[in-house]
C-alpha cells in the first residue's frame, strides 16, 4: 500500500496487479476494490486487541498504534500532505479511509441507511467519520466495511455489463488453454442474484 508512482511499476508489477482485479465470472470479485476496507480494517483490528482498561479508563497498549491513528485522522483534514517516511503509515491509513467513506456514501447516499447498528453504513454513524476511532468497530469489522464497496462493484457490473466491466487484458485471459470459459448469461445472472 506504499504510494509509488505508477511509472516506477515494472511490466512484471503490473501484470500481477492486473490478475487482482479478475474478472467475476468464476465467483472470483475483483480484489483490488476491498483492499482499503482489508486495510482499515486490519488497523481496526489491531487496535480492539491493544485497548486495556485499567480502573475504568481505557487506553491503548501500543503508544505508538494510538500514535498512528491520530496522525492519520490529522492527515484526513489535510489531504494535500505529502508522504515522508515518517508519516507513510498514517498516509496510507488516511487514504484508504478516505475511499472507503467516499465509497460508502456513494452506495448509501440516505442518512437512513446509516441509523440503527442494522443499517450497512451504520459504521459511518459509529466513527463519526473519524478514523481516529476506527477501534470502536466491532464484530466482522472487514465485512461491515466492504459493503460500499460491494454495492459499487454490483452497480457498475449491472450497469455497464460483465464484459465492459473488465479490466484491460481480460479477454486475453479468458482464452487461456482451455480451462477457463468467458462469463455466459447464466452466470452473470448468478453473480448479480449472489452479490445483492
Amino acid at each position: 500500500m506504499c504510494h509509488r508512482p505508477l511509472s516506477a511499476n515494472t511490466e512484471s508489477f503490473q501484470a500481477a496487479a492486473d490478475w487482482l482485479r479478475l474478472p467475476t465470472a468464476m465467483r472470483l470479485r475483483p480484489w483490488a476494490r476491498y483492499g482499503d476496507a482489508a486495510h482499515v480494517a486490519m488497523w481496526a483490528q489491531a487496535y480492539d486487541s491493544a485497548r486495556m482498561s485499567f480502573g475504568g479508563v481505557e487506553v491503548c497498549a501500543y503508544p505508538a498504534l494510538k500514535a498512528t491513528l491520530m496522525q492519520a485522522s490529522e492527515l484526513v483534514a489535510a489531504p494535500a500532505t505529502a508522504v515522508t517516511a515518517g508519516n507513510a503509515l498514517a498516509w496510507d491509513l488516511a487514504r484508504g479511509w478516505t475511499r472507503l467513506v467516499d465509497d460508502m456514501l456513494r452506495a448509501f447516499p440516505s442518512p437512513a441507511q446509516r441509523l440503527t447498528s442494522r443499517d450497512p453504513g451504520y459504521w459511518i454513524t459509529e466513527t463519526g467519520r473519524e478514523v481516529a476511532l476506527v477501534g470502536l468497530l466491532q464484530g466482522k469489522v472487514q465485512r461491515r466495511l466492504s459493503a460500499g464497496p460491494r454495492v459499487l462493484q454490483v452497480r457498475d457490473a449491472t450497469t455497464a455489463g460483465m464484459h465492459e466491466a473488465w479490466t484491460p487484458g481480460s479477454a486475453e485471459r479468458w482464452s487461456c488453454s482451455g480451462w477457463c470459459m468467458p462469463p455466459s448469461a447464466a452466470s452473470r445472472t448468478a453473480f448479480r442474484r449472489s452479490a445483492r
